[in-house]
């Protein structure tokens, strides 16, 4: 017998008496392990590998055990013990690769955006394959972005760019994803570069028709439902399905997407994709409940699969179920969990403590031009109006003196390039600070970056009011109490923003539209609401969503309608047009009456030069929502559109308040089953 025989022989002997070679852990265990792991049973092969662990007689080899533990309560959503165990592999291997990599992984999937940032930027310090160091890079440029640091992002990409950690599709890639959130010109600049470079690549590419697409460009995407259908493979769907989702309504996109998930069970990222867009999408309450479903049926029939806990979690959230989240906030650490489960206890100083560090202003590339004096005299306490507005010639004189009516001291506008008057009215206004921008929506965050830039230089320590022009904001008691009295009550209660949504108001005859004219109030023109509205619940502040409405009901259009439309300055900031960065809730609950399908209705009189001039700049999904406006035919000045079975004309708030869709928030049912 050679003496290599010998040797493997004698390995063999050792292994079959369950004592590995190196570092004396079993083999028959970890066999097990990875057996249990490939079978999807995770919670067994995390047992199995933490007992390894702990059992490990070498330091080094016991690191081993903790990384696969880790490896498994990531996929479980055991968030907090996998960084326990990591920081133990860590102390004793700490240029360890894969549990840098999976530290980092941790604490994205805690939504620790500081934490993540810096776990990937060790990641990328060891060395990693170029697909690897790709990876590394996206989620460092997507937790700084998620800090709102995309100026920092912009430079990071630049930097391993030029090390040669990224290469040149990398590179670019990465800058793509990066592009709608900087300054405009930079922003297009690389969407240009991207087609000038990989002009195939940029035509078969959904995101730049995103990008690139105009007001009557849907015609460029290049699938139909069809092709869906005879799809012949789950990726060819979830392909079609990203071309899809430009050219359908939520409601036809959400049906599309559960009949390819009916097509093809075996496929998790297509059911997690309908999930996702289902819970997107809600459109009635029993939504809520399917959620819950889907979220029970892919753990049973992909349990090792790592977003089954984000999928029960995601479900509770929306269900409102505390009880069901409370373990799943316990497990994963998860931050926006759980400031959400505090702030629904109502322990609003231990939620303000877990989003402390969360938001960061990035006010980089903003253009903000004065075009006339600011107040004379730093303002506190008073009631302040920021919006951004484009050609409101038709709205604006109602829209200032509605809100004068309601109490705002003072307007901060931003005119984003009018060209019908809306300049010059704004700038002859003795309480109207009117700023000029050439940014585009998209860069701004649909103006939510020129909001938070004013509220910082005019509105701290006053009450912020954030509305359009074609919103009409409504709380209880309004008309006696006016704005003032909304926020003396905030203030008494130690409430630093409101809740609220938009609710939809629709002409009850589109004939005598023509005749309307800058001034009139848009209520006496569009006074009919659908009341069925219902509410659930979301992660971020002011942690509810809502749905309905007449837009729902004739388009399918299911926009998120949520908004807060008053805050505290300083107290809060706009995370987009929905979501405030965390604070204290008010526990009652305004609507804006949205004026939409009249603008809509008017702009289709003259929809070359305005709704192209409003829209074009905007996301493709946007600007596909006019066109279907405008290609149903509903707004024709000619014909009447079909009232709600519970449509009623708006008479003042005490009828909101009845039909439970304004006041206190517990009380909120959407109209169903409310006397008018």
């Amino acid at each position: 017998m050679t003496l290599p025989n010998a040797r493997h022989l004698f390995a063999r002997a050792r292994r079959w008496a369950g004592i590995h070679v190196l570092g004396g852990m079993p083999v028959a265990a970890r066999i097990k392990a990875w057996r249990l792991g490939r079978q999807g049973d995770c919670a067994g092969a995390a047992i199995i590998w933490q007992r390894l662990a702990q059992a490990a007689p070498q330091a080094r080899t016991a690191a081993i055990g903790w990384i696969q533990f880790a490896r498994y309560c990531l996929a479980l959503g055991r968030l907090v013990e996998a960084k326990k165990a990591l920081e133990q592999a860590l102390s004793t291997r700490p240029h360890d690769h894969t549990a840098r990599v999976l530290l980092a992984e941790v604490a994205t999937a805690q939504q620790d955006w500081r934490e993540a940032a810096k776990y990937w930027r060790n990641a990328l310090e060891g060395e990693p394959s170029p697909p690897e160091a790709s990876a590394a890079v996206g989620h460092l440029i997507y937790a700084l972005t998620s800090q709102g640091a995309s100026t920092e992002a912009a430079a990071a990409i630049e930097r391993y760019a030029a090390n040669g950690t990224l290469s040149d599709t990398a590179a670019m890639q990465c800058r793509l994803n990066l592009a709608e959130k900087q300054p405009d010109e930079d922003g297009a600049t690389v969407w240009r570069e991207f087609y000038d470079r990989f002009p195939q690549a940029a035509v078969d590419s959904p995101d730049w028709l995103r990008f690139a697409g105009g007001i009557e460009q849907q015609s460029i995407v290049k699938y139909t439902t069809a092709d869906l259908a005879s799809a012949p493979d789950a990726r060819a769907a979830q392909r079609i399905l990203s071309f899809l989702e430009l050219r359908l309504s939520a409601a036809e996109y959400v049906a599309s997407l559960r009949d390819a998930a009916g097509r093809f069970p075996d496929s998790a990222d297509l059911q997690v994709m309908y999930f996702r867009f289902l819970n997107h999408y809600l459109a009635r309450p029993g939504d809520r409940a399917a959620l819950q479903a889907l979220a029970r049926d892919f753990c049973a029939r992909f349990p090792g699969h790592p977003q089954c806990w984000q999928l029960r979690a995601d479900a509770a959230v929306a269900a409102d179920d505390t009880d069901s989240l409370g373990p799943l906030v316990k497990a994963s650490g998860r931050r926006e969990l759980q400031i959400r489960l505090a702030a629904r206890r109502g322990a609003w100083r231990e939620a303000a403590a877990l989003a402390r560090g969360r938001f960061a202003q990035d006010g980089g590339g903003l253009d903000l031009r004065p075009l006339n004096a600011a107040p004379r005299q730093a303002m506190r306490d008073n009631i302040l109006l920021f919006a951004h507005v484009r050609n409101e010639m038709l709205f604006l004189p109602w829209f200032l003196d509605y809100y004068r009516g309601l109490g705002v001291d003072w307007f901060f506008i931003v005119d984003n390039g009018s060209t019908d008057g809306t300049t010059q009215m704004l700038t002859a206004q003795q309480d109207v600070t009117a700023y000029a921008s050439a940014n585009t929506l998209v860069a701004t965050m649909s103006g939510m970056r020129w909001i938070n830039e004013l509220i910082r230089r005019h509105g701290i320590s006053n009450w912020c009011v954030y509305v359009d022009a074609d919103e009409q904001f409504i709380a209880p008691g309004i008309e006696s109490r006016g704005l003032r009295g909304v926020v003396d009550d905030m203030a008494a209660r130690g409430e630093e923003v409101m809740p609220g949504f938009a609710l939809d108001t629709y002409p009850a005859d589109m004939s005598g539209l023509s005749d309307f004219k800058p001034g009139d109030s848009p209520l006496a023109a569009s006074s009919l609401i659908d009341p069925d509205y219902f509410f659930f619940g979301r992660q971020q502040c002011c942690f509810f969503g809502a749905r309905g409405g007449v837009r729902d009901r004739l388009f399918g259009i299911r926009d998120r309608i949520e908004q807060a439309p008053i805050l505290r300055g300083g107290a809060c900031w706009y995370l987009d047009n929905h979501h405030t960065t965390t604070a204290r809730v008010s526990r009652e609950c305004g609507v804006s009456l949205h004026h939409k399908i009249l603008r809509e209705a008017l702009d289709f009189m003259q929809p070359r030069r305005q709704t192209a001039l409003r829209v074009n700049d905007r996301t493709m999904t946007c600007r596909g929502r006019h066109i279907r406006y405008r290609e149903s035919g509903l707004l024709d000045m000619g014909g009447q559109l079909p009232r709600g079975p519970n449509a009623v004309a708006y008479t003042n708030s005490d009828q909101l308040v009845r039909l439970g869709l304004i006041g206190e928030f517990a009380t909120l049912r959407g109209g169903r089953g409310a006397a008018a």
